[in-house]
């Protein structure tokens, strides 16, 4: 009755695999900047049903621009932007924080970039929340770019 020792090297052997296992040489985080553009955006809103407030460019990093409504004043700092990843979706956030101080709605544009994502193909929902009710604002499969590394 010696099974000890075998059970002590099997489960040896287990641990110093996963030890020495690499799960991945890909970055382990993102990293994200997003940022309100300053000043209401009264040109940049939609003006008919094919014409969306919203663009992406996805080549070493995803870069989305896209707008929100808020009230006009102030015009600066009126939003917390928080993106989240899970597998193939990226969820952007928004929150605005600021006072309403005046009787005007204006349109804002968003700044989004996030780098070192893995994936080629994301769905990119940009959400902004309004007295606790999520709004979704744009819904998008965005497609990396992979034919601008040859140029």
């Amino acid at each position: 009755m010696n099974s000890s020792p075998s059970i002590v090297v099997v489960v040896s052997l287990i641990v110093s695999f996963l030890a020495g296992c690499e799960r991945s040489t890909q970055p382990d985080e993102y990293e994200v900047v997003a940022y309100q553009i300053k000043g209401c955006r009264q040109q940049l809103g939609k003006r008919g049903e094919g014409d969306s407030c919203f663009a992406y460019v996805f080549r070493e990093s995803l870069v989305v621009d896209f707008c929100v409504t808020g009230n006009c004043c102030p015009d600066t700092n009126r939003f917390i932007i928080t993106p989240s990843i899970a597998l193939d979706t990226i969820e952007v956030t928004v929150v605005d924080t600021a006072q309403n101080l005046c009787r005007c709605v204006c349109p804002y544009l968003l700044h989004v970039e996030i780098h070192n994502l893995r994936g080629n193909s994301y769905f990119l929902r940009c959400i902004q929340l309004r007295d606790s009710v999520r709004v979704l604002l744009y819904s998008r499969r965005v497609v990396r770019d992979v034919g601008w590394l040859g140029s």
